[in-house]
């Protein structure tokens, strides 16, 4: 097996600078998120989980009603929300 080119060892390094930044940003997020998590207060933290609880199980069942058997002739339209 030959040497590989510069060309190609420049592209590997940017590929793993890229990859360090993009894992060094979600740590950064992941960071900031267990910083507000461990200010927030136990009732602050009851209410959180469960707006986010009810939020993913009504997208659920939004996603279950668009799935439906009943509709298995129909193409399926799916709704964008707009804020």
């Amino acid at each position: 097996m030959g040497r590989i080119s510069r060309r190609a060892q420049q592209l590997k390094k940017a590929r793993e600078i890229q990859a360090l930044k993009l894992a060094a940003k979600k740590n950064d997020a992941r960071h900031k998120i267990n910083k507000i998590i461990s200010e927030m207060d136990e009732p602050k933290l009851k209410n959180a989980l469960e707006l986010i609880t009810n939020l993913n199980n009504s997208e659920i069942t939004r996603f279950e009603a668009l799935t439906d058997s009943k509709f298995e002739d129909e193409p399926i339209h799916y709704e964008s929300k707009s804020l």
